[in-house]
């Protein structure tokens, strides 16, 4: 989508239970609800550096699918530079009680719905893509 300008992937994770679509939020350093994301390490994909970041930041195992389900730009940070961030969908097939940044982050499991009236703003567009790609 990005190309050269892309150095950071997340992702949506997932969950189906009873007929609903569940995701996974965490706190971002800042203390706003967000979903798991990082910078894309040399000689990593997009979907490889997304998958790593949900398992350091919201200690989640699963499966990350190779199309992303869309882009968001961070705002600019302390050195004024934007970050485009491209998120993918990943179906959660574990989740640990303990993980690398469980002593800082907290973690929700939420309806979809629910989850996109509490994530930070600039992420509410992801969820209701994610939320019509996983229907």
């Amino acid at each position: 989508m990005v190309s050269e300008r892309l150095t950071h992937a997340g992702v949506v994770p997932y969950l189906r239970k009873d007929g609903q679509i569940y995701t996974v939020i965490i706190t971002s350093k800042a203390g706003q609800w967000i979903f798991p994301k990082g910078r894309i390490d040399p000689g990593m994909t997009a979907p490889e550096a997304a998958e790593v970041e949900a398992f350091e930041e919201a200690g989640l195992k699963g499966t990350v699918k190779p199309e992303p389900v869309g882009l968001y730009i961070q705002p600019k940070n302390q050195w004024g530079d934007e970050t485009p961030v491209e998120m993918y969908l990943m179906a959660v097939e574990e989740v640990l009680d303990d993980w690398q940044e469980s002593g800082w982050r907290k973690r929700e499991i939420l309806p979809l719905a629910e989850a996109k009236m509490k994530v930070w703003e600039i992420l509410r567009e992801i969820v209701e893509k994610a939320g019509k790609s996983l229907q």
